[in-house]
């Protein structure tokens, strides 16, 4: 439910101009929820971000710290050979691996889309 709620996210923030004002008053704040745009709660912060350079390039910097902070912490959590081993070869009930892309997938697309979103205005 959380993938199809982003990629209505995904296609209302790419034509919100084009929702009429009533609709992006009420829906904007759930669908930015879903994309982690938590910085665009309402019509009025979404200009003020989109006419704003200054605002555009603090956000895709935050965003691209996160998604690097993000990966980083993937890397350290996968590389540890004593948790490599502990994953790959004692049995456990939690699959670690599978919650851990899980994880990686519900984030990023909510990351990658604020940045090359930000960017593009």
């Amino acid at each position: 439910m959380v993938r199809v709620m982003q990629l209505y996210s995904f296609f209302f923030l790419i034509y919100y101009e084009f929702w009429p004002s009533m609709v992006r008053m009420y829906i904007t704040p759930l669908f930015t929820s879903f994309m982690l745009s938590f910085h665009i709660l309402d019509q009025s912060q979404y200009y003020e971000i989109v006419q704003s350079k200054i605002n555009v390039r603090w956000f895709c910097i935050y965003f691209m710290a996160a998604m690097i902070g993000f990966y980083f912490i993937v890397l350290i959590i996968t590389g540890i050979r004593k948790l490599v081993y502990r994953l790959e070869i004692i049995y456990t009930r939690v699959i670690w691996y599978k919650w851990l892309f899980w994880l990686c997938e519900l984030v990023m697309l909510p990351a990658l889309f604020n940045v090359i979103w930000l960017g593009n205005c």
